[in-house]
C-alpha cells in the first residue's frame, strides 16, 4: 500500500489509462428504461468523476495547488 503523504512540495503521480479497443463499445448494462450503457460510457463516467474529484481536492480557497502530476494515456 502506498502511504506517502501527497502535498504541493511532493506531488503524487496519477496515470489514467484509457482502453480504446473495439470491445469498449459492447453493452455492459441497461437502465431500468432499457437505455444501453457501453463499457466506454461507464469508463467515461468513472474517469470524469475521478478527474473532477482529484482537481477539486487540488483547489484551496481560490488557488490551485499542484498536488498531482497527471498523465492520461489512451
Amino acid at each position: 500500500m502506498y502511504d506517502k503523504q501527497i502535498n504541493s512540495a511532493e506531488p503524487g503521480l496519477m496515470i489514467l489509462l484509457i482502453d480504446q479497443s473495439a470491445s469498449m463499445s459492447e453493452t455492459m448494462v441497461k437502465t431500468e428504461q432499457g437505455e444501453p450503457y457501453s463499457i466506454s460510457r461507464i469508463a467515461k463516467i468513472i474517469s470524469d468523476t475521478f478527474l473532477y474529484d482529484a482537481f477539486r481536492r487540488c483547489q484551496k480557497e481560490n488557488k490551485f495547488k499542484p498536488y498531482i502530476d497527471l498523465a492520461v494515456i489512451g
